[in-house]
């Protein structure tokens, strides 16, 4: 099996040489995954959560379950209670100092008032040419719920475990799961839910673009 490789953009030659000790049976084109890193998010937060380490999960699911301010009509002048005060949509600056998280998602912990220990959001737009669906993946600190154009996206996680804390997405290994973009612009809203520590999530996507495959004539 020969190894993956990267390939530029334009038009690519596969060519297999008389005599050669090889054959093709099958090739498959694969997008690259793209991070979408912290500028690329809007974030707010953090707000109230009366969980705490060892407390029920209900706590998490009451506080998931909850609609906070920034659920409602997308205002970025507009201020809200949350934990320690006033809080207001905010961007990042690109050159700013970055957390791991930073580089393919958000950090809430350096983002976020009370460093993240709260419910946390983050918004980001992704234009789209066509009616198309794509793949991202996405992994959390810890419990989160994901809204496409104000849908909410389905995780991978066993429905007792959903009922329990109201997270549809909780493990730090990314969950793939498929976006179904409207041509135009499309609302991306991440609801994220602190664990015991850090607070944040990873978020990749393949955006295929026009890939296919020819016999060049």
């Amino acid at each position: 099996m020969i190894p993956g490789v990267t390939l530029d953009e334009g038009t690519v030659s596969l060519k297999v040489f008389e005599g050669a000790d090889a054959g093709i049976y099958a090739v498959q084109l694969r997008p690259k995954w793209q991070a979408w890193p912290t500028e690329r998010w809007m974030t707010i937060g953090a707000f109230p959560t009366a969980f705490e380490p060892r407390q029920p999960g209900t706590t998490i699911r009451d506080a998931l379950n909850r609609r906070f301010g920034p659920e409602g009509k997308f205002d970025p002048a507009r201020e809200y209670d949350g934990i320690g005060g006033k809080v207001r949509w905010t961007c990042t600056d690109p050159a700013a100092e970055r957390s791991g998280f930073d580089a393919s998602g958000v950090d809430f912990s350096r983002r976020c008032s009370a460093g993240g220990q709260g419910v946390c959001f983050a918004r980001t737009v992704i234009h789209s040419e066509v009616d198309q669906t794509v793949e991202a993946a996405l992994h959390v600190d810890w419990w989160a719920n994901v809204a496409l154009n104000g849908e909410m996206l389905k995780g991978s996680r066993d429905p007792q475990a959903v009922a329990q804390d109201g997270a549809e997405f909780s493990t730090f290994y990314p969950v793939c799961v498929p976006l179904k973009l409207k041509a135009g612009e499309n609302v991306l809203l991440v609801k994220n839910h602190c664990g015991r520590g850090a607070s944040g999530f990873g978020f990749h996507v393949n955006l295929p673009g026009d890939q296919a495959i020819s016999n060049g004539v």
